[in-house]
């Protein structure tokens, strides 16, 4: 129902055309309701099918499609049926329209809706008389066979000059996301063949190349010649798609999550600026503002877009951990710890971004009820245990330390067997946690 309100805003600025076919994920970034943080980031359907006939056509496209289900039923009732076979037609239209209120069509739904169609009119035609449009015999009985076998080459052909570059990208694609023997630099070059035959797969072909050079830039062992490749290759993309689709934020914002990767702070902020024009209340926009704020070493502004995107949407616990854990860095611990206390009570605090501010901070023991609190709410989290004792060892708290692990082998009997050599090396002072 949010997504439907969504729509609404798109069709309130263009109710009588639309936006165009497969055009819904502008409007949903442009209107985008911080209440869908829950949901996948990037809805390309309503999920009602007036809106998205509403959308992608205006008044216009939706009474156009909807006069489709008029002239059915007009001709279901006309004449030509049985009461039966109306009732059962016409409850088969039914229960499609309602499904359609709440999914959307695809190939297959689309073949099965078309085939009724085509049978309630042709029984329809036999019924009232109807007369062919053309009637005439335009070949001798004797050539029909070798007329269906040149039509048949013929839409062979048209189908393979339609999908022969889209399969080939689709090939070419599976090929530039394997491991490749020749190396990292093979990979690349299939992610460009792909993007240069310009079929419907270049955006995904794209979009798989940002996402490959933000894990190669992230890595050790490869070379500063490959990511600069690979870099180049990801910006030079990524902007020609999105002077492909102005209007879209994803691919600004890609950009910008790369050019954060590969170091370019400066143009990254750039572009997630535009991706953030583009979407103004998307949290993840935000977030990526500020993970660039901080990389550009700017702690007020991280600070701010963080704060933004929690007021935005106060139940959307991410939000709250991400600015409680920026105000942890930046010294305002009494504001963090407003922000987190109700969640402290159901151990939903016990969160691992609070506890590496603190760790930052190395103000250990403060991260230390949350855990405790977060064990209190679930007994039989094992992992809450070693971390509440690496939390009091790291505080110079070897009893609770020890203490914790205690507790851990009285509630999950299962875990001495990990608890007691690390019981033993707390005692002896050889632990690493």
């Amino acid at each position: 129902f949010i997504n439907w309100s969504i729509a609404w805003q798109g069709v309130k600025e263009r109710p009588v055309l639309g936006w165009g076919q497969e055009n819904y994920a502008l409007v949903f970034d442009k209107y985008y309701d911080p209440r869908m943080y829950a949901q996948e980031p990037w809805f390309d359907r309503v999920h009602n099918i007036v809106f998205d006939w509403l959308v992608a056509g205006g008044f216009l496209g939706l009474l156009t499609y909807l006069s489709i289900f008029g002239a059915a039923l007009y001709a279901l009732w006309r004449k030509g049926f049985s009461i039966p076979e109306r009732s059962i037609l016409t409850g088969l239209l039914a229960a499609y329209f309602c499904h359609n209120f709440f999914v959307f069509d695809n190939v297959t739904s689309y073949i099965l809706f078309g085939t009724v169609l085509a049978y309630i009119m042709y029984r329809s035609s036999e019924a009232t008389g109807a007369q062919p449009v053309l009637q005439r015999g335009l070949l001798p009985e004797s050539a029909l066979p070798y007329a269906a076998l040149v039509s048949a080459l013929l839409i062979w052909g048209v189908a393979w000059g339609v999908n022969g570059n889209a399969l080939t990208a689709n090939r070419m694609l599976l090929e530039s996301l394997q491991p490749q023997s020749a190396g990292l630099m093979t990979n690349l070059s299939n992610f460009e063949e792909t993007i240069a035959l310009h079929t419907y797969g270049t955006q995904e072909a794209r979009e798989q190349l940002s996402q490959g050079a933000a894990q190669i830039a992230g890595s050790p062992t490869i070379s500063a010649d490959i990511k600069k490749a690979f870099a180049d290759a990801t910006v030079r993309e990524l902007k020609a798609q999105a002077a492909e689709s102005p209007l879209d934020a994803r691919f600004p914002l890609f950009l910008g999550v790369a050019q954060d990767a590969f170091g370019d702070y400066a143009n990254a902020a750039v572009s997630l600026q535009k991706a953030h024009e583009l979407s103004p209340k998307k949290q993840s926009i935000y977030f990526e503002l500020a993970q660039n704020a901080q990389l550009r070493g700017d702690t007020s502004a991280a600070l701010g877009f963080f704060k933004s995107a929690f007021e935005l949407e106060t139940d959307y616990n991410d939000a709250r951990f991400y600015y409680a854990a920026a105000l942890i860095r930046a010294g305002q611990d009494g504001k963090a710890q407003e922000l987190i206390a109700p969640l402290i009570p159901t151990g939903e605090a016990a969160d691992q971004r609070i506890l590496a501010a603190y760790v930052a901070k190395k103000e250990y023991i403060k991260a230390a009820p949350l855990w405790k609190a977060h064990i209190a709410a679930k007994p039989d989290d094992a992992q809450a245990y070693f971390t509440l004792a690496a939390i009091y060892y790291e505080a110079g708290d070897k009893v609770n330390a020890i203490a914790a692990l205690e507790a851990a082998k009285l509630a999950i009997p299962g875990v001495a067997t990990q608890a007691d050599p690390l019981i033993r090396q707390i005692q002896n002072g050889t632990v690493q946690m």
